[in-house]
């Protein structure tokens, strides 16, 4: 009989850990850097088993008792990689909101022709988008903001339990808001350089209208970008100082949906 005893208590414990694995999963799949097609996906699945094996036997009465394979046990299942989707979603959209902002001031600055196609997000992507997102993945790992998202993960396990991850309306509300939020951050980040090189494009249209004979078309494309290139050089500690800024500003953004996704 207690052998007995002894296998139901590893079924459920097999079980627990296949919800936390679950949650971990759908947080990489979405997260940014390990996202995508970044990461192959075993890699993912590698990092998943590993977080599992060292969350899981410390979450203690987090961990649910008496689980059925049942519907409600596939259910929950679901319900916890969906969780993990969202919170690796709401990350990795402050990292494109900076990639949003450096395309703007790219298409500002006449580079629209050197836009390609990147296959993991998916999206047409300029040389200044691409610099912004790389500084931000370095920053994400010169900060340790990645030590944050492990203990945001294994935190989340006590403030929404197994089980009891639901979308209300606050949490819709919370995620709209963010949304919102990184826009914002986008249009920050590019205004400098678009407020600066419209200056320039009414310098141009002042020159072109007092001396006609000048071609300004001549010189427009070469003067915005070097005026960007300079702008971009000038502006390097405001802007590393910015890209921290952001992700702390991502941290709390998930430190305050966290309370309204359990119900």
């Amino acid at each position: 009989m207690s052998v007995f005893d002894g296998l139901i208590g590893m079924a459920e414990s097999v079980s627990g850990a296949s919800l936390v694995f679950a949650r971990i999963s759908g947080l990489f799949i979405t997260a940014p850097i390990f996202g995508g097609a970044y990461a192959p996906f075993s890699v993912k699945a590698l990092l998943s088993l590993a977080l599992t094996l060292v969350i899981a036997p410390v979450l203690g009465d987090a961990m649910p008792q008496g689980i059925a394979h049942d519907g409600w046990y596939m259910m929950a299942v679901a319900r916890e990689f969906a969780m993990g989707l969202v919170l690796g979603f709401v990350l990795d959209q402050f990292f494109h909101a900076m990639r949003f902002g450096g395309d703007l001031i790219g298409r500002s600055a006449g580079y629209a022709a050197a836009e390609t196609f990147d296959p993991a997000s998916e999206v047409m992507s300029g040389p200044i988008g691409d610099l912004f997102y790389v500084s931000m993945v370095l920053l994400f790992f010169g900060l340790d903001v990645h030590h944050f998202l492990i203990a945001t993960m294994a935190q989340s396990f006590h403030i929404v339990p197994l089980g009891a991850f639901t979308v209300g309306p606050q949490a819709t509300a919370a995620v709209t808001d963010i949304s919102q939020m990184v826009f914002e951050v986008g249009l920050a980040v590019a205004m400098p350089a678009i407020i600066a090189l419209m200056a320039v494009t009414v310098a141009e249209g002042v020159i072109a209208r007092a001396v006609p004979q000048i071609n300004i078309l001549h010189i427009t494309f070469a003067t915005k970008i070097g005026t960007t290139m300079v702008l971009l050089y000038v502006a390097i500690p405001a802007t590393i100082a910015f890209m921290g800024a952001v992700l702390i500003l991502a941290q709390r953004a998930l430190e305050s949906l966290l309370p309204l996704m359990g119900g």
